[in-house]
């Protein structure tokens, strides 16, 4: 699965999803550290990349940054290093079965839940 992950999303965490045989970009590693969500959404889109990040701003039809190819919300209360990477082994696993494929996804500490197609 090919995914983008923003710029809040820890190192550790790019890590889980890259050992589990994951192709990752991240913003800070293309340069896009500090650009407006509508321009991260545009590289994603480019890239046919899902999008994970804790910006609820990604999943605002409204806003124009809605990834076509989908996007991973993190919501978590404590976001350290250590949650991080557990929600990402999470994530990891259900990817075994299902994919977030131009769908919304949102990630925390004790679920997973999907939504309906995303649609742009």
């Amino acid at each position: 699965m090919r995914f983008k992950t923003d710029e809040n999303l820890s190192a550790a965490a790019v890590e889980v999803l890259r050992s589990s045989t994951h192709d990752v970009s991240t913003v800070p590693e293309e340069g896009l550290s500090g650009a407006p969500d509508t321009e991260i959404a545009r590289a994603a889109n480019a890239e046919d990349r899902v999008l994970i990040t804790f910006d609820l701003g990604f999943v605002n039809p409204l806003s124009g940054t809605l990834p076509s190819a989908g996007v991973v919300v993190v919501r978590l209360r404590h976001p350290t290093i250590q949650t991080q990477r557990r929600v990402m082994m999470r994530l990891a696993a259900s990817l075994e079965t299902n994919e977030p494929r131009e769908q919304i996804w949102v990630l925390d500490e004790t679920r997973l839940r999907k939504r309906n197609r995303v649609t742009s």
